[in-house]
């Protein structure tokens, strides 16, 4: 968890030269610039924050800030690792129905 915040905090450090907003939640502020939005129903355990999207024919990607906190007490790290690499998977088979 450390690293993500870590990262998002690296991410977000180099927004904050523009004007900014701050996403105020339970242990953290994430501060991003003024024309990017928060998706609504954001917590504090997730949110997104997406960029306006880039006028022109070349570029379709909407840049954005995701962040996703978990309770990983009772896992160590093998065991949150394992966790995590076999959830997509679970997780695609139950909503194309094919683990049914």
């Amino acid at each position: 968890m450390k690293l993500i915040v870590s990262i998002a905090f690296c991410f977000v450090s180099l927004l904050a030269v523009a004007q900014t907003n701050t996403l105020s939640k339970a242990g953290y502020d994430i501060k991003y610039p003024d024309s990017w939005l928060v998706e609504p129903g954001a917590d504090a355990r997730q949110f997104t924050i997406k960029a306006p999207a880039d006028s022109g024919l070349i570029d379709n990607f909407v840049e954005n800030l995701n962040m996703v906190i978990n309770d990983i007490s009772g896992y160590d790290a093998k065991q949150y690792a394992a966790f995590s690499k076999g959830y997509p998977a679970a997780e695609n088979k139950t909503v194309c129905g094919a683990g049914k």
